[in-house]
């Protein structure tokens, strides 16, 4: 599979999109932030927020002048965050100017009026120069602006101060190159002039096959890595989803195949790290969804229902979540099938008791949508906040269940706990 690589092209319009996000769009971020700062200021806290939100302004300056060079994108990001924090210094000169006796010692007032300066006169004897330049030094010196945000009485001295405010930058600049550079690199049809639309999940790939399916990936080998990807399952850790993205016009373009490493944060939620983004051809695509996800396939034989709609997201909703309102059945499997997922469920000691059964579904009910339920046995001692969410998990990952079965901790569903034990025979497991 080929990377997929922007074609770094960027037209006089987006161009101007560009100027005027990094130039207008920083000085207005920078403005308010200065009038905010009238009122209060965090260290650290305000420059994020100036980065993200100058960021998200990069981001649509990008999508609408339809921008496809992520260093030239990257370029004027710099322009923004130096635009954001300089309106930032303006506004404090300003300021300055207008109150600049409050920032004299008694002795230095007294001094000032008799000698009959101007404030620039007096910033050039003690900076060496005047103006806004001037100014800058003279915070510098003073530590003004560090001591306003830290609100404590410290001795910052100038080098202290001069490398704070380069922190501050640096914080600006780093958030908003960033978001720009990702969104300059997002998938485009040069043939439609339009950005491809959202991803759209194929499926994911167990943890154990990753290296073998990311082989079968690199050789092309679209037909034994298909067999690999199990469709309308949970995202789960580890594993690797994988995601198609196409142009929401043509049918001709290549499509965008994009690769993410499923895991776990500190708190149970999850992550996606992105591994690998390549282009594939259209037939290719269809290859790999006839065989990995034959229901989406008739959803993209249409170009117009590429992007999903409403029925699309409801299609989805209904067969990947459990809700308290759901109906439940008996699961209608063969005991052999049964005997196959208890065998499995007894070599989990944690597995205290489990229930197999089906979901009643409106959509496509010839394709039965399996729960499994269980009941975890709790540990003496202390044991991870997250261990629940880990078990889970782990039986996605580990176990071999018929397509389309969701796992659900009964222990945190008490309503659909008490619905599954009502079906008779759901009960498969109980050690």
């Amino acid at each position: 599979m080929k990377l997929y690589r922007p074609s770094n092209k960027v037209s006089f319009y987006g161009l101007q999109w560009l100027i005027g996000a990094s130039l207008l769009g920083g000085i207005t971020i920078g403005a308010i932030t200065f009038l905010l700062s009238y009122l209060i200021y965090f260290a650290f806290i305000f420059p994020i927020a100036m980065g993200i939100i100058g960021g998200k302004v990069m981001t649509y300056a990008i999508h609408k002048g339809k921008v496809r060079n992520p260093l030239l994108s990257s370029l004027f990001a710099g322009v923004s965050g130096l635009a954001i924090y300089s309106s930032l210094f303006w506004g404090a000169y300003w300021r300055f100017q207008q109150r600049f006796t409050q920032f004299l010692s008694p002795l230095e007032q007294e001094i000032f009026y008799s000698s009959d300066k101007s404030i620039d006169e007096y910033l050039q004897e003690k900076t060496g120069k005047p103006g806004f330049l001037g100014y800058v030094k003279y915070s510098a010196q003073k530590a003004v602006v560090i001591q306003k945000a830290v609100k404590g009485d410290f001795a910052f001295n100038e080098t202290l101060n001069w490398l704070y405010w380069l922190v501050e930058l640096s914080i600006i600049e780093g958030i908003i190159v960033t978001f720009s550079y990702s969104a300059a690199k997002k998938p485009f049809c040069e043939a439609c002039d339009m950005w491809y639309s959202q991803p759209e999940r194929v499926g994911n790939v167990k943890g154990r096959f990753y290296r073998n399916f990311l082989t079968l990936i690199q050789d092309e080998n679209y037909f034994k890595a298909a067999e690999l990807v199990k469709a309308n399952t949970h995202p789960y850790s580890p594993s690797i989803e994988v995601e198609l993205q196409r142009c929401p016009c043509c049918q001709t373009s290549d499509v965008v195949m994009k690769l993410s490493r499923v895991g776990l944060d500190a708190q149970g939620g999850l992550t996606f790290k992105p591994i690998q983004v390549g282009i594939i051809t259209q037939h290719q695509a269809q290859q790999f969804i006839e065989l990995s996800h034959p229901q989406l396939l008739e959803k993209l034989e249409d170009s117009a229902a590429i992007l999903p709609d409403e029925a699309g997201i409801l299609v989805a909703e209904e067969r990947t979540t459990v809700k308290d309102s759901d109906e439940f059945l008996s699961h209608g499997l063969q005991d052999s099938q049964i005997e196959q997922v208890v065998q499995q469920l007894a070599q989990y000691r944690a597995i205290k008791t489990a229930y197999f059964l089906q979901k009643k579904v409106q959509t496509l009910p010839e394709k039965p949508v399996y729960i499994l339920g269980f009941v975890r046995r709790r540990p003496l001692g202390y044991e991870s906040d997250i261990a629940d969410i880990k078990i889970v998990h782990q039986l996605y990952g580990e176990m071999e269940l018929p397509e389309q079965t969701l796992i659900v901790d009964l222990k945190k569903h008490k309503k659909i706990a008490k619905k599954i034990q009502q079906v008779p025979g759901s009960m498969i497991y109980k050690s």
